[in-house]
């Protein structure tokens, strides 16, 4: 009778004739499948999702992923028919694999059971995957003088579209390469456990947030009477254009908290008709603008149905209009900021990390503010936050509500004390380096706001 260590391979190397060696180190077989796994589960994968194993071997990742799946929702391709009969004799049991349903294709890595075909090209696999699947690549590196140096073994998991992305990182095709048996014998499954994770995670974090498709397309609008101006605009060959609520030019830096924009990367929240956008870039800033969508739409104040009607289809066109009179501008005077529409309660981890994030007199709209100063935190390294100033809040951290049943406040919702900004910040980790008060001028009528600077500790 065989020995148990003998059963798994152990102490041979990867590559030798056993069906746990051929395919990586015999000792980690258990571990990288654990952590593949694992990996698949946290960038997305759900039971209900089809899954093609490029390179399946002897089912390392295959006898989890098996009785995990819907039935005929794992595909395996391999070109050794002996790693996969010993992978299910040995791993998966022959009465599980025959019951599963699933499929696997031996001895050629050209897959046509369904609508994709797969070379072992590495480049071809990724354009064929397209812009709503997701790609995870796993290389094996292999001793020297091995004859299959330089080819790598991997395994790719498909995403169809439409479905859920509860990791942020799962927003495009992410490749995340995690190579193993590269560490030293003397190093502890745990060590070697966390690098690879954190490895794979870093990668996979990389590719997400440099993908460009989640950021919106530019919007031509030619016709300034499409657009509603938030802010009075200054455009060239368009002169001066009046804003129909705010006119900043007088004191911009001031509403900025005199922060120095040069070489800074910028995360906005409601950008509006962009004054505010196109002044940061004017000082030296790269800036990301987040709106919302028209499905997520304004955070009415929930005044009953019927009072709510007669503003609901209005606003519907003006935040269309709106996002034009942003677009218009930003052909104007040539920006190359960036805008993504979302839930702005929600943003992605795919937007980045910046330097800074701005909320110019947006957190009083909004239902909950400090989840939108929270997320922006986790961000930015530091926060500038401008609102309205009451003074007769000051000397308390307090907020206090804005709407009345008398007064209609439907786009309305908080007042801020300085000290209630600066409180969170400080919760958050946030040294205040700054609160000052400016005036400026909202419908040809000076109103004084607060501007408060944030930075991590």
């Amino acid at each position: 009778m065989e020995s148990p260590s003998e059963d798994l391979g152990l102490g041979l190397k990867p590559g030798d004739p056993h069906y746990r060696a051929y395919v990586g180190p015999p000792e980690d077989y258990d571990l990288i499948a654990a952590m593949t796994f694992n990996l698949l589960t946290t960038l997305g994968l759900r039971q209900r999702h089809s899954l093609l194993d490029v390179g399946c071997g002897s089912l390392r990742i295959g006898r989890l992923l098996i009785p995990y799946l819907n039935r005929g929702k794992y595909f395996g391709v391999e070109p050794h028919e002996w790693l996969v009969e010993a992978g299910i004799k040995c791993e998966l049991g022959e009465s599980l694999w025959a019951g599963s349903d699933q499929r696997l294709v031996v001895r050629n890595f050209a897959f046509t059971g369904r609508q994709w075909s797969f070379s072992c090209n590495v480049s071809a696999r990724r354009r064929r995957l397209g812009p709503n699947r997701l790609g995870l690549s796993r290389l094996c590196e292999l001793p020297a003088g091995d004859p299959r140096r330089g080819r790598s073994r991997s395994e790719f998991a498909i995403r169809d579209s439409g479905l859920e992305t509860p990791s942020p990182n799962v927003g495009a095709f992410c490749r995340a390469k995690v190579r193993f048996g590269m560490v030293q014998e003397s190093t502890s499954h745990l060590e070697r456990s966390t690098r690879q994770s954190a490895q794979a995670k870093a990668s996979a974090n990389k590719s997400s947030v440099s993908d460009e498709k989640i950021f919106a397309a530019p919007l031509k609008v030619d016709n300034v009477a499409d657009c509603y101006f938030y802010h009075t605009m200054e455009l060239p060959d368009h002169g001066v254009i009046e804003g129909q609520d705010w006119d900043l030019r007088g004191g911009v830096d001031e509403y900025l908290g005199k922060v120095d924009f040069a070489g800074q990367h910028v995360l906005e929240i409601g950008p509006a008709s962009g004054f505010l956008t196109f002044e940061m870039e004017k000082r030296g800033a790269e800036v990301v603008s987040v709106e919302v969508t028209a499905e997520h739409g304004w955070d009415f104040v929930p005044y009953p149905t019927k009072r709510l009607e007669e503003v609901f289809s209005p606003r519907r066109i003006v935040m269309q209009q709106l996002k034009n009179s942003y677009w218009f501008s930003h052909a104007a005077v040539e920006s190359k900021a960036k805008v993504y529409y979302g839930d702005v309660y929600n943003l992605p981890a795919s937007l980045g990390q910046f330097d800074i994030a701005v909320m110019g007199s947006v957190l009083l709209h909004c239902r909950d503010p400090l989840r939108i100063v929270e997320q922006c935190g986790s961000m930015a390294r530091s926060l500038i936050i401008t609102d309205m100033f009451y003074p007769e809040l000051e000397g308390s951290s307090v907020c206090r509500l804005a709407p009345t049943p008398q007064n209609f406040l439907w786009h309305t919702w908080w007042h801020f004390s300085t000290q209630f900004c600066a409180q969170f910040l400080a919760v958050m980790g946030f040294r205040t380096s700054e609160i000052s008060t400016h005036q400026q001028y909202h419908r040809g009528k000076p109103y004084t706001l607060f501007t408060v600077v944030g930075q991590r500790e």
